[in-house]
């Protein structure tokens, strides 16, 4: 309801900019309405909705809304928020994708694998990443970088808790691959 309010206002915002009008119309709902000053011919209005009203940082109108300063020690919605989640969730997407790396010659001894299938696990694991990185490019166009980001951090937590049960270098390539899914 506020929403079809907020475009009934953009609406009458956009008849007074039609008729050479040079009031600053803004909206007062949500952030609905970004007014970019200029005559009528170069004024440009938008319809843009934010469930936020303030922001804890300073942010920059002209470029969505992004936050011009960082603060390290805040968790505040919703610029340090996702700041924090996304060096976080590339932490643990490393600390996965390198977690058998340093283990390699342990596990070449216990499974008494040939330098060959070590290799071959590891170009398993950077071709899942690059098919990954193939896949989820439309994916985060459609729903954006957290959802994605987040379910490959959860499927790829599989393939790296069941490590430990690979018993041959068929297994370790596949597991590997599974994993480089998460890189």
């Amino acid at each position: 309801m506020a929403i079809e309010r907020d475009l009934q206002k953009l609406d009458q915002v956009n008849n007074a900019v039609m008729e050479g009008s040079e009031s600053n119309s803004t909206m007062d709902s949500e952030n609905c309405i970004e007014n970019i000053q200029g005559d009528s011919s170069q004024r440009v209005l938008t319809r843009k909705y934010s469930k936020f009203n303030d922001y804890d940082l300073k942010v920059d109108p002209a470029q969505e809304c992004r936050a011009s300063e960082i603060r390290i020690f805040s968790a505040k919605r919703p610029h340090m928020r996702a700041f924090h989640f996304a060096w976080w969730s590339y932490h643990v997407a490393f600390l996965m994708w390198f977690s058998i790396s340093p283990l390699l010659t342990e596990v070449q001894d216990s499974l008494n694998l040939t330098k060959e299938e070590i290799w071959t696990s590891s170009i398993a694991a950077v071709a899942g990443t690059i098919v990954m990185r193939f896949a989820l490019g439309p994916f985060c166009d459609k729903y954006g970088p957290r959802i994605p980001m987040g379910v490959i951090l959860l499927c790829s937590a599989i393939p790296t808790g069941l490590t430990g049960l690979v018993n041959s270098a068929t297994g370790l390539t596949v597991i590997r691959f599974f994993i480089g899914i998460g890189g």
